[in-house]
């Protein structure tokens, strides 16, 4: 027998297993020694227990090679052996992972007892618009602080709320993201990294303020109806609209009229009635592509409405396009909504400085759609 024989031969002996976990601030390196066939990213993810809602997968190394082990009379066991390092990058810096747990544990759950306000037939559904807000911008001029920003969001969400009294509103949707804080980590930048001028207070403090202008703003209008929160993320604040909007899923965790849509697709979609709306911020997708987007992400939700919109913000500017599907359906409605914040160095110097700064309520009927919508502009 030939010594290749021989060796094929011999009995399988598993290597001792070994995980090393190398921290390095905001990174991690991981080194597995295995004799189990690991090949793939999830092999190892799963044998190095990667917790994958904290880390994510910069670079992986696997490498393999023959172990040779004696055995009882001068028998030699030839075994594989994976050597596999992962290098990991945290998805948020530990700093604000720390600070958001910091939080989320001292949350405190809203108490509300059952709404007393007459219930009318409920034919309407109301949508709040108050996009594009940038809590921590830094206006042009610098006179416009943080305090400031917060009273201009309730406010203009109140004021709007009045033109509700009378009229029979089933839900009020309240979109939440849409570059609801102008930055997105402590150096200040926007979610993929453009440094960004701002405000001087920290990004605990815009957080801070941005929570409680949404959660006054969510309170004031279950006095008049349910309100359902969709997250739109933005590109400034991807991560911090997430978190923000978690915080308030579990301050109204007790609150059955107050329900979330915290999923992280960029365009959602929903019908009330005959009308199916679609929500996005418009920073990654061209309008004109919307309305076919629409009837291949919903077809069901397309075929059976008779109105069809589209909501989406970014442009800080008003803008109305209508499109029309085909001779078998009626128009795609898209609507640009106005943004709520003051004029940056930016945009003054790009000349953006005559946009219309204000925040809207619409309103749309169960059977026959949209019905006009209140702006509530500011200066």
């Amino acid at each position: 027998m030939s010594l290749k024989d021989s060796l094929d031969n011999l009995p399988s002996v598993s290597p001792q297993e070994s995980v090393k976990i190398e921290d390095k601030g905001d990174t991690r390196e991981v080194t597995i020694v295995s004799g189990e066939r690991i090949e793939t990213q999830e092999q190892a993810t799963d044998k190095a227990q990667v917790d994958l809602a904290v880390w994510e997968v910069d670079r992986l190394v696997i490498e393999s090679r023959e172990a040779h082990n004696k055995l009882a009379g001068d028998r030699i066991a030839v075994t594989p052996l994976f050597n596999i390092k992962l290098f990991l990058k945290r998805k948020l810096s530990r700093e604000i992972q720390e600070g958001i747990e910091l939080l989320m544990s001292r949350v405190k759950r809203v108490k509300k007892k059952p709404s007393s306000r007459k219930r009318n037939k409920a034919d309407y559904l109301a949508e709040l618009s108050v996009y594009d807000a940038h809590f921590g911008n830094l206006a042009f001029k610098g006179e416009f602080d943080l305090d400031q920003q917060a009273e201009r969001f309730v406010g203009g969400v109140r004021a709007l709320l009045n033109n509700l009294s009378g009229r029979g509103v089933s839900e009020i949707v309240f979109p939440v993201g849409h570059d609801l804080m102008h930055f997105d980590g402590w150096k200040k930048q926007t979610t993929k990294g453009t440094q960004l001028e701002a405000l001087s207070e920290s990004l605990p403090k815009v957080f801070e303020v941005a929570e409680l202008s949404v959660r006054e703003s969510i309170m004031a209008s279950l006095n008049h109806a349910p309100v359902h929160v969709v997250l739109v993320p933005g590109n400034h604040d991807h991560t911090t609209s997430y978190f923000l909007c978690k915080v308030l899923e579990a301050r109204f965790h007790d609150v059955k009229e107050v329900t979330f849509d915290l999923g992280e697709e960029s365009r959602k979609y929903r019908t009330f009635g005959n009308t199916l709306f679609g929500y996005t911020h418009g920073d990654d997708t061209n309008l004109k592509d919307l309305p076919l987007l629409m009837a291949a992400e919903a077809p069901t939700m397309w075929g059976e409405s008779a109105f069809r919109c589209w909501r989406t913000g970014h442009q800080h500017r008003k803008k109305q396009i209508s499109f029309m599907a085909g001779d078998e359906h009626k128009g795609v409605r898209v609507d640009v909504m106005p943004s709520l914040t003051q004029t940056d160095a930016w945009h003054h110097k790009m000349g953006f400085v005559a946009n219309c700064k204000a925040a809207e309520l619409w309103i749309t009927h169960k059977t026959t759609g949209y019905k006009g919508h209140f702006s509530e502009n500011v200066l």
